[in-house]
């Protein structure tokens, strides 16, 4: 069972939110700037989950809890409360590269590679083939439902019993035109 401190952390930070601007007075958006332009920086190297800047970080935020009042309510050390808690992660991987071929219905088929042209995740329950013999296939673009937003993919799409085809990224990732660039 892996476990991560970060997680626990980040949830912590949310769930105290409000007792924070309880404690502090008035609710800071400097304040919140600084500290998020403060665990952002270089020194935090990204703040990676099982990495050195992982514990300088969660234990920044305790600090930072520890200073506004707030009493810990992660896991019990030492019979006193700390601060962080262990979460049990699910971790699937493909004991090998997932071999997938489409077949053409015309007697032909097409090998898709993992990665490249295709993109499947390992199987939670331990199956080690997946048969999706005479499945029909609808594509469903990027596959966005976001009514709000005007766009919705599956609108008018019956999907049930198929397997849906989407695009990967954003709709402006290939373009370049994207929040990143394209990157």
């Amino acid at each position: 069972m892996k476990s991560t401190r970060l997680l626990a952390a980040t949830a912590l930070t949310l769930a105290a939110a409000p007792l924070v601007a309880a404690t502090t007075g008035a609710f800071s958006p400097q304040r919140l700037s600084a500290t998020d332009k403060y665990i952002s920086s270089d020194a935090f190297e990204g703040r990676g989950p099982a990495t050195r800047a992982e514990t300088k970080t969660i234990n920044y935020i305790a600090d930072r809890f520890r200073t506004v009042g707030l009493k810990p309510a992660g896991d019990t050390v030492n019979g006193q409360r700390g601060w962080f808690q262990n979460v049990p992660l699910l971790k699937a991987e493909w004991a090998a590269n997932p071999q997938f071929t489409l077949d053409l219905g015309n007697g032909q088929s097409l090998p898709l590679t993992q990665g490249n042209e295709i993109a499947l995740k390992a199987p939670l329950n331990g199956q080690n083939t997946v048969n999706l013999n005479h499945v029909p296939l609808v594509f469903a673009g990027y596959g966005v439902s976001a009514p709000e937003r005007g766009w919705d993919d599956f609108k008018g799409v019956d999907v049930r019993g198929k397997l849906i085809v989407v695009l990967i990224n954003d709709p402006d990732f290939e373009g370049g035109e994207g929040d990143y660039g394209g990157k």
